[in-house]
C-alpha cells in the first residue's frame, strides 16, 4: 500500500513539473523569438565568411586546372617520372639544389600517372589544406582570415603554381596549429621541423629558427623529446646532403642570370651588396609595383587598348630607383622586425621571426642569391606564424591589429591583382604541345634551343626532344658538364646541322625560344633550309613563347 502511495506521489510530481514548463515556455515566447533573432542575426558574419571561403577556393581550383604550367613546375615532374627508384630520385634531385620533399612525393604520383596534370591536383589538395588550416584553427579574425588568404602567395604562387613552396605554409601553419592545441607534443613538432627542412633552403633556415623556440619552451626533457631532436637533426643532414650539388652544377647553370648562384669557392658576405638584398623583405611583404596598379586602372578602364597588367613576381625595387644610389634606404632592413614587435609584443616570437630574417638576408648576401616572390614569401609565413603563435596566448591591442591588416590588405591587393592571370596564358608549353600532337608531328625529330625554356613543352609532350645544348635525349634539363649555355651563333648552327643529320629520314622540327634570325646559324646559312611553321608568343613569362619550324639540309650545288 505505501509503494502504491509513493508511486502515485511521484507521478503527480513530475506531471506538475511537465505543466509549469510547459506553461512557462508560453510564456516567455517574446524573448526566446527575440534571442533567436539576434543569434541568427549574429552568424550572418560567420556565413558570409564561410561562403567566401569555399567561393575562393573554388576560384583557384579552377585557375589552377586552367593554369598552363612552365618549366620550374614541369622539371620536377618530368625529373620524378624519369626516376626508376628512389636512389635514383637522390642523384637526379642532387642536380636541382634543392631538399628532395616535394620531389618525393611527385614521384609516387608518377608511379601510377604519366599525366601532369594531376601534379596539379595533388598542389591543389596540398593548398587547399594549407587554407583549412588557417581557416579553422587560425586565432585570427574573420576579415584577417580572408585577407591572408587571399595574399599574394596563398592566393596564387602557393596554391595555383604547382612547386613545392606550398609545403613550406602547409607543414609550417601545421607546427603552429599543434603548438598552439597541443602544447605537451614532444616528437610529431620536431618531426614536422625535420619534413619543413627538406622543402627549400629558406625552409631549412626557418626550421632552425622554429626549433631554437621550441627548444627555449621545452625545459622539460624526455625521451620522446630526444627521440624527436634526433630525427629533426638527422632529417636536417638529408636536406642538407641533398642540396648541396656537385661543382660542375654551377658551370652549367652560368646562364642563369636571374638566380645568379655562386660556385663554392666564391662565397662570401659583402656589404655593398646589402643594399641590393632590400628586395627580399619588399618582395615578402609588398609584391606591388606601382606601375602594375596604375596599368590595373587603365585596364579596368580601357580593356581594349590596354595591355594585361603585370602581376607576376612584382617588387617595387623591379626596374625601380638604383639602391645603391639611397645608402639610408637600408634602414628599412629594421622595418619588419619593428612591426613584427608591435604586431606580437612577445620577444620569443620577434627572435623566432628574426633568426629566419636574418638567416635569409646573409644567405641571399653571401650566395649572391636574389631570388624572387616565391622565394621571399617565407618571411610572409613567418611573420604570419609569429603574430598567430602570440595571438593565441593573449588578445592583441587595437592599434597592432590595425598594423596588421595594413599588410595583409596590401599582400591582398597583390593578390586580387592575379586574376590578370586568367587574361593571357602563363606560359605556351601546352598549347606548343597541343599544336605539335594536332598536326601530327608528334612523331617527327624534334630539336629543342634553348633547352630551359623547351623543357616545358617536353612536359606536355611526353616525350624526349633532342636539346642541342647537350647534344642529347632529354626531358628535364641535367645541369652538367654535358650541358653548354649559351650557344654562341656559329655553334647553334654547327650543332642544328648535325642534328638535322641525325633525323635521317624523318621530318626535323626545332622548337625555338628565341626565334632564329639568319645570323644564328652562322656558316651553315646555305646548307639548312629553316621556314616558320607556327608562333606560339604573348605569354605572361615572355621566355615561355616558342618559335616552331620546319629544319631540312638543303642540296649541295
Amino acid at each position: 500500500m505505501m509503494r502504491t502511495l509513493l508511486n502515485m506521489a511521484r507521478a503527480i510530481h513530475i506531471r506538475a513539473e511537465s505543466d509549469l514548463t510547459a506553461f512557462a515556455a508560453t510564456t516567455s515566447t517574446p524573448a526566446v523569438g527575440f534571442s533567436s533573432l539576434r543569434a541568427r542575426l549574429t552568424s550572418i558574419p560567420a556565413i558570409v565568411s564561410d561562403a567566401l571561403f569555399f567561393l575562393l577556393i573554388a576560384i583557384d581550383i579552377v585557375r589552377t586546372l586552367r593554369h598552363a604550367m612552365w618549366r620550374d613546375e614541369l622539371q620536377s615532374f618530368m625529373l620524378a617520372s624519369a626516376s626508376s627508384s628512389i636512389w635514383d630520385l637522390f642523384l637526379n634531385v642532387k642536380l636541382e639544389a634543392h631538399p628532395g620533399l616535394w620531389y618525393m612525393l611527385v614521384w609516387l604520383l608518377t608511379r601510377v600517372t604519366s599525366d601532369p596534370m594531376w601534379m596539379q591536383v595533388m598542389h591543389i589538395a596540398l593548398a587547399v589544406g594549407t587554407w583549412v588550416i588557417i581557416y579553422r584553427w587560425s586565432p585570427f579574425g574573420r576579415a584577417e582570415k580572408i585577407l591572408i588568404l587571399l595574399s599574394y602567395f596563398l592566393f596564387w604562387e602557393y596554391f595555383v603554381i604547382s612547386r613545392s613552396y606550398v609545403l613550406l605554409a602547409l607543414i609550417g601553419f601545421a607546427f603552429v596549429a599543434l603548438r598552439q592545441y597541443r602544447p605537451r607534443q614532444r616528437f610529431i613538432p620536431w618531426l614536422l621541423l625535420g619534413l619543413l627542412a627538406n622543402v627549400h633552403v629558406f625552409g631549412a633556415i626557418w626550421s632552425i629558427a622554429l626549433g631554437a623556440s621550441l627548444a627555449l619552451q621545452s625545459v622539460r626533457r624526455n625521451s620522446v623529446q630526444l627521440a624527436g631532436v634526433t630525427v629533426y637533426l638527422a632529417l636536417f643532414g638529408l636536406a642538407i646532403a641533398t642540396m648541396v650539388p656537385p661543382r660542375y652544377y654551377w658551370v652549367s647553370r652560368a646562364d642563369v642570370v636571374y638566380d645568379s648562384p655562386r660556385a663554392p669557392g666564391a662565397i662570401r658576405l659583402e656589404v655593398s651588396r646589402f643594399n641590393l638584398s632590400l628586395e627580399v623583405p619588399l618582395g615578402a611583404f609588398v609584391p606591388l609595383q606601382l606601375e602594375s596598379v596604375r596599368n590595373t586602372f587603365v585596364f579596368l578602364t580601357d580593356p581594349g587598348h590596354a595591355t594585361v597588367p603585370q602581376f607576376y613576381n612584382t617588387n617595387p625595387l623591379y626596374g625601380g630607383y638604383p639602391v645603391t644610389d639611397y645608402p639610408w634606404l637600408a634602414l628599412l632592413f629594421a622595418v619588419p622586425v619593428a612591426a613584427c614587435w608591435l604586431i606580437t609584443r612577445n620577444w620569443l616570437r620577434v627572435l623566432e621571426f628574426f633568426l629566419l630574417y636574418a638567416g635569409v638576408i646573409l644567405f641571399t648576401n653571401m650566395w649572391n642569391y636574389v631570388g624572387s616572390a616565391r622565394t621571399d614569401g617565407v618571411l610572409f609565413l613567418a611573420l604570419l606564424a609569429s603574430v598567430w603563435t602570440a595571438r593565441a596566448r593573449s588578445a592583441p591591442p587595437v592599434w597592432s591589429s590595425w598594423l596588421l591588416v595594413g599588410l595583409l590588405v596590401i599582400n591582398a591587393c597583390a593578390g586580387v591583382l592575379t586574376l590578370a592571370s586568367e587574361l593571357q596564358p602563363f606560359s605556351q608549353a601546352r598549347n606548343t604541345a597541343a599544336w605539335i600532337k594536332q598536326n601530327d608531328l608528334a612523331d617527327a625529330f624534334l630539336i629543342g634551343s634553348g633547352d630551359v625554356e623547351v623543357s616545358s613543352v617536353t612536359g606536355y609532350l611526353g616525350r624526349p626532344v633532342y636539346y642541342l645544348e647537350c647534344e642529347c635525349y632529354g626531358t628535364f634539363i641535367i645541369w652538367n658538364e654535358k650541358r653548354q649555355s649559351p650557344l654562341s651563333r656559329e655553334e647553334f648552327g654547327r650543332r642544328l646541322s648535325r642534328a638535322v643529320g641525325l633525323a635521317e629520314q624523318r621530318e626535323a622540327i626545332l622548337i625555338r625560344n628565341p626565334p632564329v634570325v639568319p645570323q644564328d646559324l652562322g656558316s651553315n646559312v646555305s646548307s639548312l633550309a629553316v621556314r616558320l611553321l607556327k608562333t606560339l608568343a604573348g605569354a605572361t613569362r615572355p621566355d615561355e613563347s616558342y618559335w616552331i619550324y620546319r629544319v631540312i639540309k638543303t642540296p649541295l650545288p
